[in-house]
């Protein structure tokens, strides 16, 4: 490991992995950090509408713990093959993060 993150990077780097991270399965976290989206999109072969609609809700839920998020906002969508391409900006402590995950085997 080389280098040192904080600030906004610091911030990013910890939505991703906030996203990326399912909730109740690593039991080094405890019930409140990592994101159901695995479970809720992934595992139930979600249709491109569900993803839309329920996507929002597990993202802003995942990041409600971290103080350092204002808000989360202006999500949008793009759909390539078995991925799905989320977009959405989060104002933070630090200034404004334009954040993009994507979410594959959907």
């Amino acid at each position: 490991i080389v280098g040192k993150v904080d600030g906004l990077a610091a911030v990013e780097q910890a939505i991703h992995k906030a996203i990326i991270t399912p909730r109740f399965r690593c039991l080094i976290y405890d019930n409140q950090y990592g994101s159901e989206i695995e479970e809720a999109i992934i595992a139930k072969d979600a249709t491109p509408e569900y993803i839309e609609a329920a996507t929002e809700g597990f993202v802003r839920d995942c990041l409600k713990p971290d103080t350092r998020i204002l808000e989360v906002r202006d999500f949008s969508f793009r759909f390539e093959g078995d991925a799905a391409h989320i977009f959405f900006r989060a104002d933070t402590i630090y200034g404004e993060i334009e954040v993009e995950e994507v979410i594959t085997n959907v």
